[in-house]
């Protein structure tokens, strides 16, 4: 009987103790262990290209490529960013290079991201399959070996299944990232091979998985629109909104290779959703009004009783074809005062029409814009030192 009763006092107290660990998602599901002790940050970056003459400039003597001077003035801008995510429109390989419209570039180019400080990319875009099967399994391999976290494409069903959604976890928070894109231009999704397409119906049975999965927050992330539109399609409006409606918080859009207006919905004060239409891009040899540059768009996920709540912040990047002997160098808002002044007054309409087309929907409310003396660390000439943090940066791989 004593026994019993020991029994019975310790199945109490592990109750009691389980209890204790227990918090609530925002579905009012259990989600063990779960204590948001910290904002949890992302910065969002456009589409990451690779032109031809991209290739040949990062081509160096000895051999392999480096990208480390495209990535050397705005890595200091995320330097204390959680996740930092960027839209991978291109196929990686070792060889046999191509351009548009078929894409296929140096897996050097995740390699120098990564060291830059990209640590998640997402991959469901119209040029994914623009190598075949073949192409996504090695895609697949260089950003499994470089330790890069990314969804959008899968070579089989099995890690389809068990990678998606994809569960971003810091800070006792649980933030699902969902990917699609609205057409593979026509080529097939290779059998086997899964690439998430824009489909409502699949969209919501995804969405129900995250908070199954206990997912805190919800990201969509949607390669979506007309190309070269600053405007939104009704269509994208429309989806976004659907998006909303059924359980994403944030959305996120690429494609169109120019900067799409920003949309807050907010709640006592709060802004509680947010929609980006589209991020422009972040570097490409596209060199069309607006296409030289996009925005970098950070988001900090912070609570607020009974929800979280969303601060973002933006600024302009520009590409220069020269920078002090070197191309297509990422040049943050920042740092427009160190560009020569043809660029500068190139950069400067830039981030004018990011300005105007940011605000120009109805009902949008920009929380904060980046002063153009926001601090980007220290102003130093780019280098070519083949040592990042530590890392040897180095351009041997195994090929899968």
């Amino acid at each position: 009987m004593r026994n019993l009763k020991q029994l019975l006092i310790l199945i109490a107290i592990t109750a009691l103790l389980l209890l204790s660990a227990l918090r609530f998602d925002r579905q009012g599901e259990p989600v063990h262990g779960l204590v948001y002790n910290d904002d949890v940050t992302f910065v969002f970056l456009g589409d990451l290209m690779q032109h031809m003459p991209q290739v040949r400039a990062a081509a160096v003597p000895a051999g392999g490529f480096d990208y480390m001077p495209c990535f050397a003035l705005v890595r200091e801008r995320w330097s204390d960013t959680d996740f930092v995510v960027a839209n991978l429109e291109t196929t990686l390989t070792d060889s046999g290079f191509a351009g548009y419209p078929c894409f296929r570039s140096p897996w050097q180019l995740a390699r120098d991201a990564k060291l830059s400080g990209i640590n998640v990319m997402v991959t469901a875009n119209n040029h994914i399959c623009d190598a075949g099967m073949r192409g996504i399994e090695k895609t697949v391999h260089y950003l499994d070996s470089l330790g890069i976290i990314h969804t959008g494409v899968f070579k089989d069903s099995t890690s389809y299944m068990r990678d998606y959604p994809l569960l971003l976890r810091k800070n006792g928070r649980r933030i699902a990232l969902l990917n699609y894109t609205y057409s593979t231009n026509g080529i097939p999704v290779p059998r086997g091979a899964i690439v998430p397409l824009i489909d409502t119906v699949q969209i919501k049975s995804d969405i129900e998985r995250a908070k199954e999965k206990c997912a805190t927050d919800i990201i969509a992330f949607m390669h979506w629109g007309e190309e070269y539109r600053t405007t939104p399609s009704q269509a994208q409006r429309s989806l976004a909104r659907w998006l909303h409606r059924n359980g994403v918080d944030v959305v996120i859009g690429s494609h169109p290779h120019v900067v799409q207006p920003i949309e807050y919905h907010v709640h006592n004060g709060d802004t509680t959703a947010v929609t980006v239409y589209s991020l422009g891009n972040f570097i490409s040899n596209q060199r069309w009004e607006g296409t030289y540059g996009g925005i970098g768009v950070k988001l900090t996920i912070s609570n607020t009783p009974g929800r979280s709540k969303y601060r973002v912040e933006h600024w302009s990047n520009y590409v220069s074809m020269d920078y002090r002997g070197n191309r297509y160098v990422i040049v943050p808002q920042c740092m427009r005062d160190s560009l020569p002044a043809v660029q500068q007054a190139e950069f400067d309409r830039l981030i004018e029409r990011h300005e105007r087309v940011i605000s120009s929907l109805p009902h949008t409310r920009v929380i904060s814009s980046l002063p153009d003396d926001c601090h980007c660390g220290p102003r130093a000439a780019i280098s070519n030192r083949r040592e990042i943090a530590g890392q040897a940066h180095n351009d041997n791989f195994v090929n899968p």
